[in-house]
C-alpha cells in the first residue's frame, strides 16, 4: 500500500513521515462475532461491526538530518514514533486520535494500539546512522 505514511496530531502540532519496510505492511479487517453451538447442534452466530486495522514495520533513525535535503525533510525519528504511541487521552490536546495519511494522500483517523516494539539495527545507538525497526498497529476509527 504505502512506502511511507504521515502521522499528524489532532491539534496539528506535529506531523511526521515514516518509512515502511518493503513487505512490512498488513491491512486487516476484523469482524466482531461469536459462534457457539446450541444444545441441538445448530450454530448460534452473532455478528457485529467490521473494523479496519493496519500493521506496519517502519524504519526510523535515532536522529534525522537537518533541513535542506528534500529527501530528509519531515521524516520522523524513533522518538517521534514513540510520541505518537504515547498519546493516550481521547480528551487531551492533542488527543490519541491521529490523522494517518498514506503516500497517495488518502487520510483516515486512527489510534495506535497494542505494544510498541522498536529494535535497534546495527551497532550505532545514536546519530543519523542509528536505525531501528519498529512495529506499530493502527485501528481506523474514522
Amino acid at each position: 500500500m504505502a512506502n511511507y505514511f504521515t502521522l499528524t496530531t489532532s491539534d496539528d502540532s506535529k506531523s511526521k513521515k515514516f518509512r515502511v519496510i518493503y513487505g512490512g505492511y498488513a491491512n486487516i479487517l476484523e469482524k466482531a462475532q461469536s459462534i457457539d453451538k446450541t444444545i441441538d447442534g445448530n450454530y448460534d452466530i452473532s455478528v457485529g461491526s467490521i473494523h479496519e486495522r493496519y500493521v506496519f514495520s517502519v524504519r526510523v533513525r535515532e536522529e534525522e538530518p537537518d533541513g535542506g535535503d528534500l529527501y530528509a525533510d519531515g521524516w520522523g525519528t524513533e522518538a517521534d514514533l514513540r510520541y505518537f504511541y504515547s498519546l493516550n487521552n481521547p480528551l487531551g490536546t492533542p488527543s490519541n486520535h491521529i490523522t494517518f495519511t498514506d503516500h497517495f494522500g488518502n487520510t483516515k483517523t486512527v489510534v495506535m494500539l497494542g505494544d510498541y516494539n522498536s529494535q535497534l539495527q546495527g551497532i550505532m545507538v545514536t546519530g543519523q546512522t542509528a536505525w531501528s525497526v519498529a512495529s506499530c498497529t493502527f485501528v481506523v476509527i474514522g
